[in-house]
């Protein structure tokens, strides 16, 4: 799996146009990110966390950073903070995501629908997100328990051309539990073992 790609697999992505608000790190109880905020997943043999590790401005939003790691190394970082239109994704690895991506529509409901169109400018040239993201509602079981009534977030997205489908499960005061990314005929399967709270 590409570099890029990894973060897909612990933070799924949505694009809208957000313009230039004044926002607030999220708190919601579909994507807590208080200060201190962990999620531990599997992910095949490998365990990895993804931490709140600040809380940092970035343009006009006041964004919360995640911190992906696995046994102590950093593998990627993201800005996120919630905006009238969602819970959006502003930066990747220090690299702006324009238009932002907002990878949480609020307020959250099944039957929902969206479409894509974004890039980022990396060192290695820009990639290019198109594609659509449907809701749904359902039931999941992963190592940290079973929730009912989850979010059920699914993107069937083109990244610089290339198929990729991500289906992400969001749980009330958990945030994500379970995601399936599909991509170059593989499955990469990432559950929650153990979620800590910030404060």
């Amino acid at each position: 799996m590409s570099s890029f790609l990894l973060p897909f697999v612990v933070i799924s992505i949505t694009t809208l146009i957000v313009g230039p608000v004044s926002a607030q790190p999220t708190n919601s109880p579909w994507f807590p990110t208080l200060e201190g905020s962990a999620w531990h997943y599997r992910l095949g043999e490998k365990k990895l966390t993804i931490r709140v590790t600040a809380h940092e401005k970035q343009g006009t939003l006041q964004c919360a950073r995640l911190e992906t790691s696995e046994k102590g190394s950093a593998l990627a970082v993201q800005h996120v903070a919630e905006t009238p239109a969602g819970i959006v994704r502003v930066m990747h690895n220090g690299e702006k995501v324009t238009p932002q991506l907002v990878f949480l529509k609020l307020p959250t409901a099944k039957d929902q629908s969206w479409e894509v169109d974004s890039k980022i400018e990396s060192p290695s040239g820009p990639v290019i997100i198109k594609g659509n993201f449907t809701a749904d509602e359902d039931d999941v079981k992963v190592p940290a328990g079973e929730f009912r009534k989850v979010l059920r977030v699914k993107a069937e997205l083109k990244i610089n051309d290339k198929p990729v489908t991500i289906t992400s499960w969001y749980a009330e005061r958990f945030g994500m539990v379970r995601q399936v990314v599909k991509i170059d005929g593989q499955d990469y399967l990432l559950e929650l073992e153990k979620f800590e709270d910030g404060k």
